[in-house]
C-alpha cells in the first residue's frame, strides 16, 4: 500500500510541475506590444490632436514580439491598408522587432479624424493577436491673418488752390480737382478714375492695409464729388485707388480766403493709406 501511495504522490507532483510550466508559457508579458510615437514623441494613448496650422504628422509604430512576429497589418480605417503592410509576413527589422513610419497628411480644412488599426500576430506564443487603434484629429484650418500697418493712419492732409493755379496736395492718390466756380458759388469738385465714397464709421474701422483694400471690394465708383465751400464742416469720406495704393480721405473742413493770387480754396482733414 505504501508503494502505491508513493507512486501516486510522484505522479501528482509531476503533473503539477507540467501545469506550472504551461502557465509560464502563456505569461501575458510574452504578448506582442505596440508602441506609437507622433513626430518623434511617444504616446501612451496613441491619440493626438493637431492644431489648425499643422498639415501633417509623422507616425511611428514599434512592434515587439518575444515569440517572433508572424504577421502585421496596418489599416487606414475605412480606406484600406498602408502600403507594404497588407498582412506583411516577412522583411521585418528582426524576428522579434519591426518599426514602421509614415506621414499622415491633412485631408480637408474643417476638423476631421483619421484612424489607423495595427494588428500583430505572434508566431510561437500560441498565435496571440494584439490590436491598437491610432487616432489623429486635425483641428479646423484657419487661414493665417496677416496685418500690414497703414503707411499713414489719420495723418493730416490739405488740398488747396490759389487764384487760377492748379489744385495741389493730392500726392499720388490719383485724384484731382476742378470746376471751382466763382464768387459765392465757389466749390471744390474732386474727381478721379477710381473715386469712391464711404462712411465715417468705415473710415474709423480701418486699421491695416488689408482692411483698407477689402473696404473697396464691391463698392461703386462715382465720377466726382462737389464740396461747396460755404459748407465749412462737410464730414465726408472719399476713397481712391491708384495702382496698388488705396487711400481714404476724411474731409472735415473747407475754407476760402483772399490772397495775392486771388482766392485760396482749402479742403482739409485726415487720411489713411
Amino acid at each position: 500500500m505504501k508503494r502505491v501511495n508513493l507512486f501516486m504522490l510522484a505522479a501528482i507532483v509531476a503533473a503539477s510541475s507540467m501545469l506550472f510550466v504551461s502557465c509560464g508559457d502563456s505569461d501575458p508579458s510574452d504578448s506582442p506590444s505596440i508602441k506609437v510615437s507622433f513626430n518623434g514623441n511617444s504616446s501612451s494613448t496613441a491619440k493626438i490632436t493637431v492644431d489648425g496650422e499643422t498639415d501633417e504628422v509623422t507616425v511611428e509604430v514599434r512592434v515587439d514580439a518575444p515569440g517572433k512576429i508572424k504577421e502585421i497589418t496596418i489599416n487606414n480605417v475605412g480606406k484600406g491598408p498602408i502600403a507594404g503592410y497588407d498582412k506583411k509576413s516577412s522583411g521585418f527589422t528582426s524576428e522579434v522587432l519591426d518599426i514602421h513610419e509614415w506621414t499622415v497628411v491633412r485631408e480637408k480644412d474643417e476638423e476631421h479624424k483619421i484612424t489607423f488599426e495595427v494588428v500583430v500576430t505572434d508566431k510561437d506564443k500560441e498565435a496571440q493577436t494584439v490590436r491598437q487603434l491610432i487616432e489623429i484629429t486635425f483641428q479646423e484650418y484657419e487661414e493665417p491673418v496677416t496685418s500690414t500697418p497703414l503707411t499713414h493712419d489719420g495723418a493730416d492732409f490739405m488740398w488747396f488752390r490759389e487764384g487760377s493755379g492748379n489744385a495741389q496736395g493730392f500726392g499720388n492718390s490719383g485724384l484731382t480737382a476742378g470746376g471751382f466756380g466763382t464768387g459765392p458759388n465757389f466749390a471744390w469738385t474732386v474727381s478721379g478714375d477710381n473715386l469712391y465714397e464711404f462712411t465715417v464709421a468705415e473710415y474709423n474701422a480701418v486699421t491695416s492695409k488689408e482692411e483698407l483694400a477689402e473696404l473697396f471690394v464691391g463698392k461703386t465708383k462715382k465720377a466726382n464729388h462737389v464740396f461747396p465751400l460755404a459748407v465749412a464742416t462737410p464730414n465726408i469720406v472719399l476713397g481712391s485707388v491708384n495702382g496698388s495704393e488705396y487711400f481714404l480721405f476724411h474731409v472735415t473742413n473747407t475754407a476760402n480766403s483772399t490772397v495775392t493770387a486771388g482766392t485760396r480754396m482749402e479742403v482739409k482733414g485726415k487720411y489713411k493709406n
